[in-house]
């Protein structure tokens, strides 16, 4: 391995262990559309629970498993915003293939499911569930986000809100949307539920479903990235140069001349990729243009690093893997 690769290794390592906290929700955002159920069975065509409990065939998993291959590369090879705007027409294509393909007893059973996946908490879902034999996560019939009754009506219709809930599920900020708790950990407001709404939620989504439900998503537009494909599907908002150029104590340990911060600090600049391009270009050339800005990281960080510095740098990145475990940042 070059040294230059190696050097990058490093940073992204770091990069990953310490990233920066998201920022808060802008007030002004506005609430996720309302959004049908059925809809959100789709992703999870090949989950093994999901083809268990709807009892589906080969032809009916290859069937829509091509639908949703198609989208996916419509949603690949198009700008975002462009493609954004054909959201209800994709919404009412899908509903009409799900409901051709599957018969309305599978579909009404994959409503439920989605439904109790939704009503599930979602730390004790990433903490307690996987793929290979833990018990599935219960979903809450008492306790219910704001955002999961805001943004799916069949569930609110269902458990028939009260004025009163009705107005905490208005009042409630637009980011408590989706199942389980707040970001990080932070738990965010919920709708308790009367006695007789609980046993009409139950109800609704029928028994507890076999095992818990994993969607598949297109690795290709895994999310905002400044690192190569075989570094691993994207996520990461920083780059690996926030070590170097935003830790003032990264900066002493390494004995970095205000020469170094410069050019370290106009490679950041130079690399930046604008939020503008996350809308006009497709994401297949907004992942070109993030390997780009990737190599030249890479070969910047390795021009700008003495040898000496750069074996440091790889210490205190390997420190950082050590102690991910226990919680806690070294620097």
């Amino acid at each position: 391995m070059s040294r230059s690769r190696a050097l990058f290794a490093v940073a992204l390592a770091v990069g990953l262990i310490a990233p920066a906290l998201a920022q808060p929700t802008p007030k002004d955002r506005p609430a996720p559309a309302p959004r049908a159920l059925a809809l959100n069975v789709l992703p999870y065509v090949g989950d093994k629970t999901l083809t268990a409990e709807l009892k589906l065939t080969d032809d009916q998993v290859k069937t829509l498993t091509d639908f949703r291959k198609a989208q996916w590369d419509a949603e690949y090879t198009t700008p975002v915003g462009e493609f954004a705007k054909g959201q209800a027409d994709r919404d009412a294509a899908t509903l009409a293939v799900l409901k051709k393909t599957l018969t309305a007893d599978q579909l009404a059973r994959g409503k439920q499911l989605i439904a109790q996946r939704l009503l599930q908490d979602t730390r004790a879902r990433a903490f307690l569930a996987g793929p290979d034999g833990l018990a599935p996560v219960s979903p809450s019939f008492v306790r219910v986000s704001p955002g999961t009754l805001r943004q799916y009506p069949e569930i609110a219709a269902a458990v028939k809100l009260t004025p009163e809930q009705q107005k905490e599920v208005d009042a409630a900020p637009a980011s408590t949307g989706g199942p389980g708790g707040g970001p990080f950990g932070i738990p965010e407001p919920r709708v308790v539920l009367t006695p007789e709404q609980s046993v009409a939620l139950k109800a609704f989504v029928g028994p507890v479903g076999s095992g818990n439900l994993f969607a598949t998503s297109d690795r290709r537009s895994g999310g905002a990235s400044n690192f190569p494909d075989d570094f691993g599907p994207g996520g990461f908002r920083d780059t690996p140069l926030s070590l170097l150029t935003r830790t003032r104590r990264v900066q002493t340990e390494l004995k970095l001349s205000e020469d170094q911060l410069q050019a370290l600090g106009d490679l950041e600049t130079g690399t930046q990729i604008g939020r503008d391009d996350r809308q006009t270009l497709s994401p297949e050339k907004y992942a070109a243009r993030q390997k780009q800005a990737a190599t030249e990281i890479a070969a910047g960080i390795a021009k700008v690093l003495k040898p000496e510095q750069a074996t440091r740098f790889k210490q205190i990145g390997v420190t950082q893997l050590l102690v991910v475990g226990v919680g806690r940042r070294v620097w």
